[in-house]
């Protein structure tokens, strides 16, 4: 262990369970809510946003986990084929879909916290896939926020379809 590993400022993260970045299908079902992770109101054109609502199980609530460069996946929203990319890499940029790109804003890393349950952190901006103000309502943005793996609000529990 280096020197300056074990100081105050360190931070470690465990990846604990299965390994993250299996390709399949799942809905991300936010912990804080119980609400899925969906593209709003099945939209297939790009641009349209990544919001929280009812779990339906409607295939714009499914979304493909593709393997990516260097352990990151892509998420491919089942009913459209589009990707989801971030508008920007500050805090409360909103998530949507795109075409499929090599840009590394369609790049996520798979924060495994067991259980099924996973954070995603955008390889781009460092920052992780939130729903905003910890909001509970159909409808509620999800969007970029500073990381915390403790935070419900940014843990969903990944259900294969």
């Amino acid at each position: 262990m280096a020197a300056d590993a074990s100081g105050s400022n360190t931070r470690w993260e465990a990846q604990l369970g299965t390994t993250p970045t299996v390709p399949g299908t799942y809905t991300l079902v936010a912990q804080h809510s119980g609400k899925a992770a969906e593209i709003s109101g099945a939209s297939t054109a790009a641009g349209a946003g990544l919001v929280q609502r009812t779990l339906t199980n409607g295939t714009n609530q499914q979304f493909e986990f593709v393997t990516a460069a260097d352990g990151h996946v892509k998420l491919k929203a089942r009913h459209s084929g589009l990707f989801l990319q971030p508008t920007g890499t500050t805090t409360g940029a909103n998530v949507v879909q795109q075409p499929d790109s090599t840009a590394t804003g369609q790049q996520w890393r798979v924060v495994d916290h067991g259980n099924n349950v996973i954070s995603l952190v955008n390889r781009e901006s460092g920052l992780a896939l939130d729903v905003w103000e910890y909001l509970t309502t159909d409808g509620a943005r999800i969007s970029l926020y500073t990381y915390n793996a403790s935070s419900p609000n940014q843990r969903f529990t990944r259900r294969s379809v």
